[in-house]
C-alpha cells in the first residue's frame, strides 16, 4: 500500500492577488486625470482662440488699409477747399461787431453797478430826514449822483428850512447845497390836502431851465 500525499493550492485567494492601490490614491488619480484633461481642453481653446482673434485684427487691419487708400484716392481727385472771401470777411467783421457789443455790456454793466453804490448813501440817508408838513413825491439823481432834485409838497414855505437843515446834516448831503429853491403856491380852487399844499422843488444845480429837461430823465 502505498500512501502518496495530495496537496491542493487555490490561487483565487487573497494571498495571490496582485496588490491593490488604497481607494484614497485611486480617487486622487481620477480627480488628476480629470483635472488634467480639463487643463489640456482649456488650453486647446485658448490657442484657438488666439488664432480666430488673430486671423481678425488682420483681417481688420487690411480692411482700414484698404479704406485709407481709397479715401488718399477720393482726397487726391477732389479739388482743394478753399475759403470764400465774402463769408471770410462777414466772419471777421461779425466776430469785432460781437468783440464790441461785448464790451459796450462790459462797460454799461461796470456803470450801473457803480451808479447803484452811489446812489445807495443818497437814498439811506433820505430815508433818515422827517419834518412834519413837508413830504416827497419825488427824488432825480443825475450825474452819476453829483446833482439831486427832491419835489414834494409843504403845508407851509417856513417847513422847509428844519427840512434842509437837517437833510445838509446827514453824512451823504454836507457837502451838497440846493441852489435853487422854487415854492409854487396852492390854487384858489383847491379843495383836496394836496391841492391846496404848497409845491416845492430843491435843486443842486443852479440853471432854472434844466427842471423841465430832467425832471423827465431817469428819475428815481
Amino acid at each position: 500500500m502505498s500512501w502518496q500525499v495530495k496537496q491542493s493550492i487555490n490561487f483565487y485567494t487573497d494571498e495571490f492577488r496582485p496588490p491593490e492601490l488604497p481607494a484614497e490614491i485611486r480617487l486622487l488619480f481620477r480627480y488628476g486625470a480629470a483635472g488634467l484633461g480639463s487643463a489640456l481642453l482649456l488650453t486647446l481653446l485658448l490657442v484657438l482662440s488666439d488664432v480666430w482673434f488673430a486671423r481678425q485684427l488682420t483681417q481688420t487691419r487690411q480692411a482700414v488699409a484698404d479704406m485709407n487708400a481709397r479715401l488718399e484716392q477720393e482726397q487726391r481727385r477732389m479739388p482743394p477747399l478753399t475759403l470764400d472771401p465774402a463769408l471770410e470777411s462777414q466772419r471777421v467783421q461779425a466776430e469785432a461787431n460781437l468783440h464790441n457789443s461785448q464790451r459796450v455790456l462790459n462797460y454799461l454793466s461796470q456803470q450801473n453797478i457803480e451808479e447803484r453804490i452811489s446812489f445807495t448813501p443818497l437814498l439811506r440817508d433820505l430815508e433818515k430826514v422827517s419834518v412834519d408838513g413837508v413830504w416827497l413825491t419825488g427824488v432825480s439823481v443825475f450825474h452819476g449822483g453829483q446833482h439831486l432834485q427832491l419835489r414834494g409838497h409843504t403845508s407851509q414855505a417856513s417847513r422847509l428850512s428844519p427840512y434842509i437843515a437837517r437833510l445838509t446834516s446827514q453824512p451823504a448831503y454836507i457837502r451838497r447845497g440846493f441852489r435853487r429853491i422854487h415854492v409854487t403856491s396852492p390854487g384858489e380852487n383847491a379843495s383836496s390836502r394836496h391841492q391846496r399844499a404848497m409845491t416845492f422843488v430843491l435843486d443842486t444845480r443852479a440853471a432854472a431851465d434844466e427842471e423841465a429837461r430832467t425832471t423827465a430823465e431817469g428819475g428815481l
